[in-house]
């Protein structure tokens, strides 16, 4: 579904250079891919260079696009982007917030369809009673939801989330992954989350990415393949029990930490 080729990338600060990736090489399944890692291991750099917000080395391929010489224009006709970092205030409502998300197809003037459009998505994420309440108002985990509803509302092909259930509790996180399984089947859509719960993405992920803390790629494939007491160990640090269910889904029970204290 989606391919990287030889991914190199560094971030300048202060006049050092720290390299991320160096000759990446990553593969992408069609359906819901959750990317996996310990932090610092280049997750949400890979998200930004795949939606084409770095400046990187490599190539990247969407099916028979290539990202990599496509204009941003162009690219976000069909894809949708949800960063991690949140917006703190904002005077509009949550309705202009989510309506926004329609751009850049909202025309002059809003149309049946573009109000339909938002009004269902937030009914489908249970906060259809928040559409004219001003988005500063909220909490952090609704402030959340609207972003996740702007991500959604364009019915793009790709969407790419940086760690969509921070902020929300377990309900939420539980009816996210369960609408965005809905979404795939139903759109046939493809999706790249970033999550650090294991259990969670283990649960609801077609596809696993692991990256190691020097941003190589560990293993990938289906949960019961990659999800073993000795990847946890050696990419995570932390000794841990995998059992699993009876649809053959892994359990993680950590513990305890390999690291120096």
């Amino acid at each position: 579904m989606l391919k990287v080729r030889d991914l190199s990338f560094a971030y300048k600060k202060r006049g050092k250079s720290h390299q991320v990736f160096k000759n990446l090489n990553v593969e992408f399944k069609e359906g819901l891919n959750v990317i996996l890692g310990p932090n610092g291991a280049g997750k949400s750099t890979l998200i930004k260079s795949i939606f084409g917000l770095l400046k990187y080395e490599g190539e990247i391929f969407y099916k028979d696009k290539s990202l990599t010489t496509m204009k941003m224009e162009d690219k976000i006709k069909f894809m949708s982007y949800l960063p991690q970092m949140d917006l703190d205030t904002s005077t509009l409502t949550v309705f202009e917030m989510v309506m926004l998300g329609r751009l850049p197809d909202l025309g002059y003037k809003m149309s049946d369809e573009d109000i339909d459009l938002v009004m269902n998505i937030l009914d489908t994420l249970n906060i259809k009673y928040l559409a004219f309440r001003n988005f500063g108002e909220l909490s952090g985990g609704q402030k959340k939801l609207v972003f996740i509803a702007q991500t959604l509302v364009r019915t793009p092909k790709l969407i790419l989330m940086d760690e969509p259930v921070n902020s929300l509790d377990l309900q939420k996180q539980l009816e996210l992954c369960q609408l965005l399984e809905k979404v795939k089947e139903k759109e046939k859509v493809d999706i790249i989350l970033i999550l650090h719960d294991i259990n969670l993405a283990c649960r609801y992920a077609d596809h696993l990415i692991i990256i190691d803390e020097n941003g190589l790629p560990f293993s990938s494939g289906e949960s019961r393949n990659v999800i073993t007491e000795e990847m946890l160990e050696r990419v995570y640090g932390v000794k841990a029990e995998v059992n699993y269910d009876k649809k053959g889904i892994p359990l993680v029970s950590p513990l305890c930490s390999v690291r120096a204290v």
